[in-house]
């Protein structure tokens, strides 16, 4: 945090020196020092945890990602917060009685080390998808089967993907992690 805080510092004092009557080369030169490379981003995208505080860029991304898979034009947009949520595919809570007893074993379902690959994996953005309320609430934490038949009344089309796969596990969080993160990294190119 301190580093963070230091670099942001850093390049305030180096934007308050540039050359008002032409700030543009020189504010686009430090935007460009302080921008990770597309490689440093793909892999810091992919393995990011977008937890409860941060959740709100996760939504970002996703509609942004999203809004690209429609094509050059903005005819579409992903409604607000109360219609449209952020779902967690695997969900955040497997290992309770009630979640097992209601919606079945996800621990089981997804296999080996799922004690300790659960709390690293859950809240990256391979596990996210944008999601309507209504079909949220009944996916809830059921099997991903059943969550599939949510996934394919969507109409978003990152969601609707989903329900074409045959499982969801770690494997295919990982893969979707780095195709997001890829289209981040098309979005949102270094400079």
């Amino acid at each position: 945090m301190q580093r963070a805080l230091h670099d942001t510092e850093s390049l305030f004092a180096k934007l308050c020196e540039v050359d008002t009557q032409n700030p543009v080369p020189e504010v686009l030169e430090a935007y460009r020092e302080a921008c990770p490379s597309d490689e440093k981003f793909f892999e810091e995208f992919a393995s990011t945890a977008f937890t409860s505080n941060i959740i709100d860029r996760a939504r970002y991304c996703l509609e942004q990602i999203e809004l690209a898979k429609h094509g050059n034009h903005a005819e579409l947009g992903v409604l607000g917060g109360d219609s449209v949520h952020v779902e967690h595919i695997i969900p955040k809570r497997i290992n309770t009685r009630k979640s097992r007893d209601e919606f079945g074993n996800w621990e089981e379902y997804l296999g080996e080390k799922v004690k300790i690959r659960h709390p690293k994996q859950v809240n990256r953005i391979g596990n996210l998808t944008l999601f309507a309320g209504a079909l949220n609430i009944v996916a809830s934490n059921n099997p991903f089967g059943m969550k599939k038949l949510g996934y394919k009344a969507s109409s978003i089309l990152m969601t609707q993907e989903l329900a074409q796969m045959a499982n969801f596990k770690f494997a295919q969080l990982d893969a979707r992690s780095k195709l997001l993160a890829a289209a981040a990294v098309e979005r949102w190119p270094a400079p």
